[in-house]
Parts: C-alpha cells; structure tokens; sequence
C-alpha cells in the first residue's frame, strides 16, 4: 500500500462503481482530498436479485490489493474467487475450455461492490469522502464546481481540482463534458441483446459433467441450436452458468430481444425438448418457472468517446466505455482506468493537465480496440451492425479455430482468444486483424476480377463461335 503524503489537490468523483470506488480509494491514499457522490445507496452483502450479475475482473487481483482486497489463490473470500478459467460448449457438444492463472477474479456484482466499500473503510482514510444516496444535478466547467443533492434533501457546491466521472452509461459528467468541448465525439450504439437471470439453482447429484466443469472459479457458457417453437423460429441463445460461494448456481439466459420474445409462453416446451444435456433435469421445473416470471433485462449500449479528458476532468468506465457482456471486460477496464489515473497523477506529482494526458495515452488505444472489437463481434447485437466487417471477423474466426487445431504451429488461435491468454494486446490484435481483412478483401477482389476475366473471354468466344 502507497504512503500517503499531503496533497492539495480537491477531487470530486461522481459515481462509486468499480472504477470510481479504485480510483477514490487509490488517490486518498495518496494524499489527495477525495469526495464520492454516489445516488445509490451503500451496497450491502446481499443487495436485491436486480443489481446482482457475474463480472470478470482479468488481471486485478494487484490492483485489488492495493486497496487491502487479497483474494486467495484458492477459495473464496468473502464471496469472490480467483477466475479460474471458462469452458465454452457449442451446440454439437464440442467444448472449448480457457485456464487462466491465477491473477483474475470471478465475482458477482453486489458482492464486489459491497468489498470495495468495505475495504475502503476499513482503512479510515480520513481525506475520503463518500456520499450515498446523493444526486449529481449540475456540473460548470468553468467554475469547476459539482452541485448535488445528499440524502437529507440539502443542496450543495463542491470545488475540485480534478472530476472524474465514473456514473456509468448515462453519465451526466460525460454529457457536461460534451456540452463544454465540442470536439469530443460520442457515439452510442444500441444492442439488441436481453437477458433473464435465474438464481439459486441447488447443486444437482445427476449432473457429474456439469459439477465438473463448474466447479467454484469458473464459467461455463453453453450455446443452443435454434429450433421452432409455437410457430416462431428461436435462433441461438446462451447460457452462461456460475458457482457461488453457497454451493448454489446461478444461469443468465441471453439472446436477442426477438428470440427471447419468442420463447415466452414456450418455456416448457423448450426446457423438455432443447435444454443442453448438460443441465440438471432436477432444474427443469425451477427453471420453466422462472423463465415465465423473470423480467428481461436490456443490454448496456456501446460507447465510443474520441476521448476520455477535459480541463481538469476524466471520465473512467462505462461512462467513456460501456460494452457489452460479449467481451467480459466491462468492469475489468473499469478498474484499470482507476488504478492508471492515479498512478498517472503521481508519476506527474500532482500536475492534474499532464497527469491527465499521460492516462489517456495509457489507456485511450487499448480501448478503442476493445469498442472495435464490439462492433465486429456478432454476439454484440449492434442495432446496426457493420456487417462486412462482422463478416470478415467470423471468417478469420473460424480459418483460425480450425486451422490452429490442423496446424497449431503454423496458425495460431484467434486474436480474442491470444489476448484472452495474454500473448497479444488488443491494440495487437486490432493491428493483426485488419492487416488480415485486408488480405483477404484483396484476394476476394483478385479472384473475382480472375473470374469476372474468364467469363468474359468465355462469353467472347462462345459469340465468335455462333
């Protein structure tokens, strides 16, 4: 943990997410004067079903550390677990499985929440602040000053040196900063993804496979055939499967929101006829129920932001870079943007300008990256999706997954699952990815100006000939 040290500088971070919560914890420690305002209230250890969901934290369990989290490298503690590794089944029963070491977390979301705010107080930082239950109403730039209202009804003006928006997707400090810097470009794309949550699925004694596979620390992901169902056509759905530390498994059943339409009023029938083997059939029943009864839920949108600072502002996690749960990354990129822009303002002592340039340039490539990446990722669902490129990257997918597994020392494996395994970055892998489309966009054009080329001496000779 960082000494602290006086420093001068008044921070104000709207929003106590993951990446909020890091970057708070990590900046009072060094020194700085730090208030949260958070419109939440204070997560508790069991927070209702509606703010719960698994997270994939990759590579933070340093970054938790830093702020007295110290997950074992086996076991639970207090609800999170190492992230083992995932195993992916496909509809024809072909499995995929992914081990990862042991520097990542497999958490779900209330519970990390209610982790970080307790380790945070934990370690009395006196210089930390945070408000529960408070709304973020105006921002001026110019004055730098935050205006909010606490719990108690009471309006108030905080002065900062530095605001760091971490207030998620609708981030009100995002369109502050958009207001006052016309050349920030946002973009938002919408998923057509949605997704039903069942929980407390008890530990099965006819299901050794599924034991196996998902055991505590690791994800399975199953993917269905489409079938037809009262009449209506259900395309592929996925359900993605955990242990928690109670012994109890919990299924997030997702899909396209016309797919998941179309299976309301057929749960029966699809759970008795197209459940994967691999579930229990002791579930079938808990399943059919809540399957009727459980909202749909709607998948965050895509944001692209051409930057991610302002004057003496930053904006960190789904408020520069919401994803969807394609990727997994959503809450780990969260947590990075924290721990970078603190380290990034204590390489530059304090200097806020060049501080912020410095966190940006660390972190503003990877991310694009990744938000390209979710353009071309058919499982994103974009409402409107770059469909040659989504093309192309399902193309060089499956040359890669099937060539690996012919030629494993002449094709490696697709550049996800290389960045996934630590051999590439997503910058890296971007980089690779569109140097291969463009190879093969030319070999399409060549082959078909060859082809364009015979049909047309073909065409001239049959005419000489009659």
């Amino acid at each position: 943990m960082s000494k602290m040290r006086s420093n001068d500088k008044r921070i104000v971070v709207v929003g106590a997410g993951p990446g909020g919560s890091v970057a708070a914890a990590l900046l009072a420690q060094k020194g700085y004067t730090v208030k949260v305002i958070e419109k939440r209230a204070r997560p508790q250890a069991s927070d209702p079903p509606i703010r719960r969901g698994v997270m994939f934290c990759l590579k933070s369990v340093e970054i938790m550390g830093k702020i007295g989290i110290h997950v074992p490298p086996e076991g639970f503690l207090d609800g999170m677990h190492t992230f083992q590794g995932s195993h992916v089944i496909v509809r024809d029963g072909e499995k995929q499985s992914i081990k990862l070491n042991d520097s990542s977390i497999l958490v779900e979301r209330h519970v990390f929440a209610f982790n970080i705010i307790k380790a945070i107080e934990k370690q009395e930082l006196k210089n930390l602040t945070i408000c529960f239950e408070a709304s973020c109403t105006a921002i001026d730039m110019e004055s730098r000053i935050v205006k909010y209202t606490s719990s108690d009804g009471v309006e108030h003006a905080e002065p900062y040196d530095l605001l760091i928006g971490a207030d998620g997707v609708n981030s009100i400090v995002r369109q502050a900063l958009e207001a006052f810097d016309p050349t920030l470009k946002v973009r938002q794309m919408r998923s057509r993804s949605r997704y039903k949550t069942i929980r407390g699925l008890p530990r099965p004694d006819d299901a050794e496979e599924l034991l196996e596979l998902g055991s505590p620390g690791y994800f399975v992901m199953i993917l269905t055939a489409s079938c037809r169902l009262g009449g209506k056509r259900i395309n592929q759905l996925g359900l993605a499967m955990y242990q928690t530390e109670d012994g109890l498994f919990h299924l997030n059943v997702a899909g396209a929101v016309e797919d998941l339409e179309a299976l309301e009023g057929n749960e029966r029938e699809w759970v008795e006829n197209q459940a994967p083997r691999l579930l229990s059939k002791s579930w079938y029943e808990q399943l059919i129920k809540e399957l009727s009864a459980a909202p749909m839920n709607i998948g965050s949108p895509v944001t692209y932001c051409s930057s991610m600072i302002g004057p003496s502002v930053s904006i960190i996690g789904d408020a520069a870079h919401s994803t969807s749960p394609t990727h997994g990354v959503g809450a780990n990129m969260a947590i990075q943007d924290g721990d970078e822009l603190a380290s990034a303002l204590e390489a530059c002592d304090g200097g806020v300008t060049e501080g912020l340039k410095m966190f940006e340039r660390a972190r503003l490539e990877e991310i694009h990256s990744i938000i390209r990446f979710e353009e071309l990722t058919k499982y994103s669902r974009l409402e409107k999706p770059h469909r040659l490129g989504i093309a192309l990257k399902s193309f060089l997918d499956a040359f890669h997954t099937k060539g690996h597994k012919l030629l494993p020392k002449l094709i490696p494996k697709p550049v996800n699952m290389r960045v996934v395994f630590g051999e590439i970055t997503y910058p890296q892998a971007r980089r690779i990815f569109e140097r291969e489309a463009r190879v093969v966009c030319s070999l399409g054009i060549a082959v078909a100006g060859i082809v364009s080329s015979a049909a047309w001496v073909y065409g001239r000779g049959m005419i000489r000939r009659n």
